[in-house]
């Protein structure tokens, strides 16, 4: 069997209604045949106190027959979500889930070496990961040899003694366990340095990018610039192109009016002129008629002539 002592934190006096118990020893006279002896069952008794605050639970003698009776896990204790401090020596415990215990602050599974036997608490500390709020830890004479770096920052008193072999033990795995932490503070600072290489890296790829940015900014403005500018070189253009063919236009039509009377007056003038023509035809034929009267005439005076000097010399 063992020896259960419940403590909560108010204080009664005479009867003590078990969610306001201060304390307890158990088994007591009451309940001791109603579980079986050395078994995890016992602490069945520990679901009747939800609001139990501290358990201390050690191997009982006086009432075991057999000393290698004992309880290997603690159950139930999920039951007891507001626990604060937790005490397990000597019940060859190798199983403890403190998952649903995050209030707890103090941890003892120490073991006393004069009664020659030895806690198997074993393994790694990794369990105890949640407990946020742990304090004080207490692993002396039990077989855990891993996991430091799983406590809780709030650690302020850690007991870890054993007897000498045990220590040397615990020793080469605590510089085991330093070296390996020292090897990844190095990897750590190493990735550090390299982080801070790539940061570097960063902010000047990031400077390199905002002078780019800028750059492009001002390459955009001035565009936006010439743009603008092209734009209104652009309208002055058209306005003048328009102005211009307008001009052109009114000139197109005054030469348009001024060909249309140069035709008129062009087709009057040949009018004009083939009558004119059609007179002067008509003027050369008579003159030319007369030409050859004439001529006729000069002839025929030329003959008279003739004969007349023909008729004068004879």
């Amino acid at each position: 069997m063992i020896w259960v002592q419940i403590c909560q934190t108010q204080a009664t006096t005479g009867y003590c209604p078990k969610n306001y118990c201060r304390s307890v020893i158990y088994p007591d006279r009451n309940v001791r045949n109603d579980y079986i002896p050395g078994t995890s069952d016992e602490l069945n008794y520990v679901r009747e106190y939800p609001n139990l605050e501290k358990l201390e639970i050690f191997e009982y003698f006086e009432y075991i027959n057999n000393s290698n009776i004992s309880t290997t896990e603690l159950l139930y204790l999920d039951y007891c979500k507001n626990l604060k401090e937790l005490t397990c020596s000597r019940i060859n415990l190798t199983i403890l889930d403190l998952k649903q215990n995050n209030e707890l602050e103090r941890l003892n599974c120490y073991n006393n070496l004069t009664k020659g036997s030895y806690n198997q608490f074993y393994g790694s500390l990794k369990p105890l990961e949640n407990l946020s709020k742990l304090k004080e830890l207490n692993i002396s004479n039990t077989d855990i040899d891993s996991g430091l770096e799983f406590l809780s920052e709030s650690i302020e008193i850690f007991r870890c003694s054993t007897d000498y072999y045990k220590a040397k033990s615990y020793k080469q795995k605590l510089q085991y366990e330093s070296q390996e932490l020292k090897t990844q503070l190095m990897e750590l600072k190493q990735k550090k340095e390299d982080s801070d290489r790539n940061l570097l890296n960063l902010e000047m790829i990031a400077e390199i990018y905002y002078q780019y940015k800028l750059n492009l900014q001002e390459q955009l403005d001035q565009s936006e610039a010439r743009n603008q500018e092209l734009k209104l070189l652009s309208a002055k253009q058209i306005r003048e192109f328009a102005e211009k063919e307008s001009t052109f236009q009114i000139q197109i039509d005054f030469l348009q009016n001024e060909n249309h009377t140069l035709v008129g007056s062009l087709a009057i003038q040949l009018k004009q002129n083939k009558l004119t023509n059609k007179q002067v035809q008509s003027q050369i034929g008579k003159l030319k008629k007369d030409k050859l009267e004439l001529q006729e005439k000069l002839i025929k005076s030329a003959a008279c002539i003739q004969k007349l000097k023909s008729q004068k010399q004879t």
